[in-house]
């Protein structure tokens, strides 16, 4: 079951290819027009809430200054507790696209993406910047602006900067909801739209920075020990003892250290054989951490590279490299998580606003910062 209510996109056909596809290289800069296109042309207004038959004395009665919003295109609820007329500012899904019009009328931006989520609770638009950048072995990132209107009654709405890699279309996101460099508005204001353009204006300056830093991810090299205890900090995942008393690496890093080589050591095979693969996984990070290099265990004589397992993974820029270690923790939150998602859409939702608990794409770039400083 897909949680997307209306959608349109353009380029590359999106995670499960709904939606209006739009050709119209006009569209593209024409905030009105996309909107139209993705079926977002509807405005939310806020509606009385009024007492029921358990309150006998009241029923029939507005309950003072509590409001629900409604969608006025078919008077469906979206707000799922109610809001108040003084502290509660709607924000129209016209006013997200308005903040771009001078972007696309210079130029500077493109519309990629507009979806309605969970029945409009959640409307937001993908916009990518006009330069990206690309690293050595043709390994393309191109920036990304996501601007997100939330008519829950709940959530704030937010805005963030978020590069893409082409060749596995990785979101690479830098912050979750809450965290700095991600612009929030709680609608406790009436909106403010220059000030949201004055806002956007710092993206420029994130994905400068943001290139520099993939820059020195791609031209540092990591020894064995250095992956291994890159992919333990980022999941805070120590060994453990087994059942003898030997220490044996979290699966997940396990995992990740495979991932980092083309690998997928998931495996649904038989308990013997399982553990004989777990104890030869053991064995080569126990080398890695006397010192061998990550090139030498390409076959492990049980999982071969495969080009759909973390495409990319032998560019220049991410092999045995800080980039592509960061790269293999995007790639298993975005397309291989440890725990699937209930849909695609709740998937690629986790995969852009990250989840209540552990971020560890947040955590990845942090560690990676700190790897890269040091």
């Amino acid at each position: 079951m897909h949680a997307v209510e209306t959608m349109a996109w353009s380029g590359a056909v999106p995670w499960h290819g709904l939606g209006v596809e739009v050709t119209d290289e006009n569209a593209l800069y024409s905030g009105a027009a996309f909107m139209t296109a993705a079926g977002l042309d509807w405005t939310v207004e806020k509606c009385s809430i009024y007492y029921g038959n358990e309150h006998p004395f009241l029923a029939g009665q507005p309950v003072t200054n509590e409001y629900h919003l409604i969608r006025q295109s078919d008077g469906s609820q979206v707000s799922t507790r109610p809001v108040t007329d003084a502290f509660y500012h709607i924000v129209q899904n016209a006013d997200m696209f308005e903040v771009f019009d001078p972007f696309l009328d210079s130029g500077e931006m493109k519309l990629n993406t507009a979806v309605s989520l969970f029945g409009g609770q959640k409307v937001w638009v993908l916009v990518q910047l006009k330069d990206g950048f690309t690293l050595p072995g043709d390994d393309t990132v191109n920036n990304f602006f996501l601007f997100t209107i939330s008519h829950t009654g709940v959530d704030a709405n937010t805005a963030f900067y978020t590069p893409i890699r082409v060749v596995c279309n990785n979101t690479l996101r830098l912050a979750q909801s809450g965290a700095k460099n991600t612009i929030r508005d709680h609608h406790r204001k009436p909106f403010d739209v220059e000030l949201m353009r004055t806002a956007i204006e710092l993206v420029k300056t994130q994905s400068v920075k943001f290139e520099e830093l993939a820059i020195a991810m791609a031209g540092r090299n990591l020894t064995g020990a250095e992956a291994v205890e890159y992919f333990r900090n980022v999941y805070s995942a120590k060994p453990a003892e087994d059942d003898s008393g030997k220490l044996v690496e979290h699966a997940t890093v396990r995992r990740a250290l495979g991932l980092l080589r083309g690998q997928e050591t998931r495996t649904q095979q038989k308990s013997d054989t399982k553990n004989d693969i777990i104890r030869k996984q053991q064995e080569q990070i126990d080398a890695l951490l006397r010192g061998a290099t990550i090139d030498e265990f390409s076959d492990d004589g049980v999982y071969l590279p495969d080009e759909n397992v973390n495409p990319g993974w032998d560019k220049e820029s991410a092999a045995q490299t800080l980039w592509g270690a960061y790269n293999v923790i995007t790639y298993m939150e975005d397309h291989a998580p440890v725990r699937r998602s209930r849909s695609a859409d709740h998937q690629l939702n986790r995969s852009l606003y990250g989840r209540i608990a552990n971020d560890y794409k947040v955590s990845a770039i942090s560690a990676a910062r700190d790897l890269v400083a040091a």
